[in-house]
């Protein structure tokens, strides 16, 4: 390879696969290396590559080059950069020893690169055990509504991630914080032995976000210690949580004795200007049911008070018990408008939240709070 290498791309090219990878890379690094892209480019095309370490992510796209090219550059910067330039402008790329230079019209950024040789490529390194395949728009739909249940801290590593288990044909996701668990079966009929593994929350943070709302496949290659995605041009290999994850339908109270449907529009707006009342550290909602309404009621330490009512079908017991508010919003916001099922079992309190079309397919359980 020469010193110098130029090479002429639309800013599209360059810029749309960068914004795929730059949720992989951290913020702050402890090392240097792992704040920069690796691209390599070659008769085939380009493959960008981001790491943190754990997790890595490639994209690749077309372009040509006369000989293999190699080179890192400061992610962030770059796509700041590339971010400020017009769509469909060409742009042209310098690579030479140390150093990154980006052209275009009369302007010039020169970037200073590292070692292609020092950036760590993760490789699938076992004998892959189970293989899946999903629609991308599924496998995303499942996603983003069970992630909002996976900790976010816990001295549990385990419940930082979502679960994904083949049980008797059937795929599901899960995560719970120990507070709420959201579950959904996103396949029947799979022929694929069982097995468990716990994703971790920052892999399916972005594979949420760069799934896309189509038809087009996912593949899932899965060994005992690592998960590979691969879809469109992009493939997200990723570190595996090691921990027994909870069984999700030992979970499940065995029964539910109340159950009514409302608009989810109605009962998420009612939530969100109850919430205005309620304390941050306490963030606690009171539901009352009674024949033919449901009532919200906020709890307060001072003389200030809110309270919504809204018409159901329901001819049962009046019923009080006490949840969180934000658990139910956070989950509400993540539904598209439609019909909501609320459940409550007099075994736990516990309330099963789900879309009327779902039922079955996906659930929400919220545990009570004593007040």
């Amino acid at each position: 390879m020469s010193l110098t290498n130029n090479i002429d791309i639309l800013v599209d090219n360059f810029l749309q696969p960068l914004q795929k990878l730059i949720g992989t890379v951290e913020r702050r690094q402890r090392i240097p290396i792992l704040g920069h892209i690796l691209v390599t480019i070659n008769g085939s095309g380009c493959t960008m590559i981001a790491s943190d370490g754990e997790i890595q992510m490639q994209s690749f796209f077309e372009t040509f080059s006369s000989e293999p090219i190699a080179f890192t550059v400061n992610a962030r910067k770059c796509l700041d950069i590339l971010k400020g330039i017009t769509l469909g402008t060409h742009i042209k790329l310098i690579i030479e020893p140390s150093k990154f230079t980006l052209l275009f019209g009369r302007s010039r950024y020169s970037l200073s690169t590292l070692p292609e040789d020092n950036f760590p490529i993760l490789l699938l390194r076992d004998k892959i055990c189970w293989e899946l395949s999903f629609p991308q728009i599924v496998l995303r739909k499942w996603l983003l509504l069970v992630k909002p249940a996976a900790s976010a801290q816990d001295i549990r590593f385990f419940l930082q991630g979502v679960q994904l288990k083949v049980s008797k044909g059937e795929v599901f996701l899960v995560a719970t914080d120990g507070h709420r668990m959201a579950f959904a079966k996103i396949s029947s009929g799979v022929r694929c032995e069982d097995f468990s593994v716990i994703l971790p929350q920052k892999t399916v943070s972005e594979l949420s976000r760069t799934l896309v709302d189509r038809e087009d496949i996912v593949h899932l290659s899965v060994t005992k210690f690592q998960v590979q995605f691969s879809y469109s041009s992009t493939v997200l290999l990723s570190k595996l949580i090691e921990g027994t994850f909870p069984d999700h339908t030992k979970l499940l109270p065995s029964d539910f004795n109340i159950s009514c449907s409302v608009d989810k529009s109605l009962i998420l707006q009612s939530l969100l200007r109850i919430s205005v009342f309620c304390q941050d550290k306490f963030p606690c909602v009171r539901m009352v049911l009674s024949p033919g309404k449901v009532s919200f009621l906020s709890l307060s330490t001072d003389f200030e008070e809110a309270c919504e009512e809204l018409d159901i079908s329901y001819s049962g017991q009046t019923h009080e018990v006490a949840y969180n508010i934000n658990y139910i919003t956070d989950i509400l916001s993540g539904f598209s408008d439609c019909v909501v099922c609320f459940s409550i079992s007099f075994e736990k309190n516990s309330l099963l939240i789900f879309p009327e079309k779902d039922n079955g397919t996906y659930g929400y359980l919220v545990m009570p709070l004593r007040i």
